[in-house]
């Protein structure tokens, strides 16, 4: 079959739902309103049929490469924004199966997503969402399927360095003030009193002056020595990174459902997110890493220092981020569900 995915831009999370589709013999197109400073586009080379700085499409461009693309499934990021349904428009009248790609959390305090509900009325299309929320909560969503971030599990996975004292902490993401990386230095510079620590951030600049900000603070506190900026990083590059750490940390708020925890989990790492993030439910607490309450500095410090005096308690946590990818996130479960879900 073919499949064409319509989304924003080709995303990392995009990566292995792609490379599944192409291992399992079926054709693949994408169509993007931009292309990101940091993709790795060895799979598929994204089709451009955005204008520059805007939500909306090249719309004859779009419905053009849509018509001629032969696709037999479109798969839809997002439900209602202008690109996407002009999409899904399109896809109806042309009589194409479709699927949405959306992170509304499948269990939540609110029974049923209208977006969800107007889908499947309108185009007939179900959804997915990597994003499982919490399970006190009932589901009122049918056509609303809960589908976990895929990846490759690493082959060499994490593996403690005892003959090295030092702790290397990861964050990955771009640096916007919603990604609260400020709130990470503050509490490395707090913990590094009582453990030998060094951070890496790394992630495309999208706030200059976030990231002007976030230099200064660690120049002012003369934390230059133990926290590097590595901006803009080729994603290729980025397994150096995960294999070179010993603990992977995201601060963010607003955060829908960041794929970077998953990586993390993939390379064998210990993972402490903030409970703002739909990826949060990946993470069993005290097993292989820790949730802490969004923009609470005490309280991130607090998980930290849990988990920071003891490398063997890291390997531990590590070993099940590994073996939690192996059994929750290989491609293959995305590759079934789709099948499942179009036939």
């Amino acid at each position: 079959m073919k499949f064409v995915f319509i989304a924003p831009r080709f995303h990392t999370n995009f990566y292995y739902l792609v490379k599944t589709l192409l291992d399992h013999g079926h054709q693949v197109d994408f169509l993007a309103l931009y292309e990101g400073k940091s993709e790795d586009h060895s799979l598929v080379k994204p089709i451009i049929v955005g204008k520059p700085n805007s939500r909306w499409p090249l719309i004859i461009k779009l419905i053009k490469q849509i018509l001629f693309s032969q696709a037999d499934v479109l798969i839809i990021k997002d439900i209602v924004t202008p690109y996407s349904l002009i999409a899904l428009t399109t896809g109806f009248l042309l009589r194409k199966k479709m699927l949405a790609l959306t992170q509304i959390p499948k269990y939540r305090a609110q029974l049923v997503s209208g977006a969800v509900t107007w889908l499947w009325r309108v185009f007939h299309t179900e959804a997915i969402t990597p994003v499982q929320g919490d399970l006190r909560f009932s589901n009122g969503n049918p056509t609303l399927w809960y589908v976990p971030f895929v990846i490759e599990a690493n082959d060499k996975p994490y593996e403690a360095h005892p003959d090295v004292g030092q702790i290397n902490i990861l964050c990955v993401g771009k640096f916007q003030t919603r990604k609260n990386q400020l709130l990470l230095v503050q509490a490395v510079e707090q913990l590094c009193q009582e453990f030998p620590l060094k951070l890496l951030l790394a992630g495309e600049v999208e706030e200059f002056s976030y990231f002007e900000k976030l230099q200064h603070y660690i120049h002012n506190h003369n934390l230059d020595s133990i926290v590097t900026i590595v901006p803009h990083l080729p994603w290729a590059k980025m397994s150096d990174l995960y294999r070179a750490s010993d603990i992977f940390v995201l601060p963010s708020s607003g955060e829908p459902a960041a794929y970077s925890i998953l990586e993390a989990m993939s390379y064998g790492l210990p993972v402490v997110s903030s409970d703002d993030n739909g990826t949060q439910w990946y993470i069993k607490s005290n097993s292989n890493g820790f949730i802490f309450r969004h923009d609470d500095l005490a309280d991130l410090i607090l998980k930290l220092r849990t988990i920071l005096g003891d490398k063997a308690k890291l390997k531990v946590m590590g070993g099940v981020s590994l073996q939690l990818t192996k059994q929750l996130h290989q491609p293959v479960i995305f590759y079934q569900k789709v099948m499942a879900i179009i036939n």
